[in-house]
């Protein structure tokens, strides 16, 4: 079993040697033992001997751009799709904001040209107080502190 075992780990070891190649980039740098973990938006993620790098699509080996094109391609749209939405969302906000501003314009507008004043009933609390009568029928006076103060019914 112990053989089995360490025959086991041998095979694995030799196999994951046999996918690690050394990558020679466009711009000259190699990146030995290097074994591709994803591909990224901006590039390829290698692990090498030294540690990680992202290599840019534009610096891979032409075997590996072409291997690696459509991922490339597919990030580029979702890149663009994200930016058109970003761009319609930043619209649709804008225009949000204009509605908005231009609707409290105008009930502006409204609550101006349709303010009641409050009308005296010409009548007076037993403690000499005004009492006033507002829009809806309540009945209130303006307290020592200039607060209303409504009247029970």
């Amino acid at each position: 079993m112990k053989n089995f075992l360490f025959g086991l780990v041998v095979f694995f070891l030799f196999v994951s040697n046999l996918l690690a190649i050394d990558i020679v980039t466009k711009s000259g740098k190699t990146y030995k033992n290097a074994e591709i973990e994803r591909a990224t938006e901006r590039g390829l993620l290698v692990i090498h001997e030294i540690g990680a790098a992202i290599i840019p699509y534009s610096d891979l080996p032409d075997d590996l751009q072409k291997k690696y094109q459509a991922d490339a391609e597919r990030f580029k749209a979702e890149k663009a799709a994200a930016e058109k939405r970003a761009e319609a969302k930043q619209t649709s906000k804008s225009d949000a904001q204009t509605t908005d501003s231009q609707q409290t314009t105008n009930t502006q507008t409204t609550q101006t040209s349709t303010s009641v004043t409050p009308s005296s009933s010409g009548q007076t609390s037993s403690s000499g107080r005004t009492i006033y009568t507002g829009p809806r029928g309540g009945r209130y006076y303006i307290n020592s502190h200039g607060n209303k103060t409504y009247i029970h019914r």
